[in-house]
């Protein structure tokens, strides 16, 4: 018997919902994260992140998923990147969004040809503005 406030069940709303309004983005994006999380199919999740940003480009939250999945998945820091400064640029309160942008300048400043100061340095800056914003999420961010 399936679990009727289960996954599946959870999918099936959200698909329903998406039948409906296809530019729900909030159901847009977590149906991303179902299926990146819950059924590990990346490609969906990024296809489903890209179409969040493309309906609503200055919406930071939309944005940071994508540079998430783009970072852990793909390894594309360089995307991840710029999509986290534009999160940043549309929402500057956000530590979590300046610590994940921090931590992605940090690992590009280990890349070979990286401009290894000028790249510490931002991510430092990021860091120190997460941590004035929440110390909590700067502390994420940093392990």
């Amino acid at each position: 018997a399936s679990d009727p406030d289960g996954p599946a069940a959870a999918k099936n709303l959200l698909l329903r919902a998406l039948e409906v309004d296809p530019e729900n983005v909030v159901a847009i994006s977590v149906l991303a994260d179902y299926y990146e999380n819950v059924e590990g199919d990346l490609d969906r999740a990024h296809d489903l992140h890209k179409r969040a940003v493309q309906l609503q480009p200055g919406n930071s939250d939309v944005l940071a998923a994508l540079a998430a999945l783009l970072a852990s998945a793909r390894g594309d820091l360089e995307a991840a990147h710029d999509l986290y400064l534009r999160a940043v640029e549309a929402d500057g309160s956000n530590a979590e969004h300046l610590g994940a942008l921090a931590v992605v300048e940090m690992q590009l400043a280990r890349r070979p040809g990286a401009d290894m100061p000028a790249r510490v340095a931002r991510a430092e800056a990021h860091f120190e503005a997460a941590a004035s914003l929440d110390p909590e999420a700067s502390e994420l961010a940093a392990n």
